[in-house]
């Protein structure tokens, strides 16, 4: 039979089972705040994206009213009526937190405007300003969007000439 030698014993003694815990705990926290960072970068990034395609196709949708227009009349900062080559009438304005629109004949009465929005429902309009300057209009607008406990607010211009 071998001596008996306590210094020869196999396994591990709790203070290696101590150490390897805490080893295992810095290393699985780490790896958590990476996911999380990684995880709201990828949101804050979606948040983005879909402010600039929303921007994006309100700017396309007043462009092209703008470059297919007769006249150009700011009624207010926020309210621009245009009167198309066929004689429609077609009013766009900021209400609230969207942005509407309205076409009518020139041949109808005021006042009987029916608005329909043409903004996203998900991103709200913050700022919409057309200024004329010649025979052109500037339009700056500011949209934001909220998701994931963070909010994005972007600002986009344009300057859009009257053909």
């Amino acid at each position: 039979m071998p001596p008996h030698n306590p210094r020869a014993r196999a396994g591990t003694t709790i203070l290696e089972l101590v150490v390897y815990i805490a080893l295992l705990a810095v290393f699985v926290v780490t790896a958590a705040d990476v996911i999380i960072n990684f995880t709201r970068f990828q949101a804050q990034v979606q948040v983005q994206n879909q402010l600039q395609q929303a921007s994006r196709l309100l700017m396309e949708e007043f462009a092209y009213a703008i470059r297919h227009s007769r006249s150009i009349t700011v009624l207010a900062s926020d309210k621009i009526r245009l009167l198309s080559e066929n004689g429609i009438y077609t009013t766009m304005k900021k209400d609230g937190a969207r942005v509407q629109q309205t076409e009518k004949p020139s041949s109808v009465e005021e006042g009987t405007d029916i608005y329909y929005p043409i903004s996203e429902p998900s991103i709200t309009v913050s700022g919409l300003v057309f200024e004329k300057i010649d025979e052109s209009v500037k339009i700056t607008l500011t949209m934001e969007k909220s998701g994931q406990s963070l909010t994005t607010v972007s600002t986009f211009a344009s300057r859009q000439l009257l053909r």
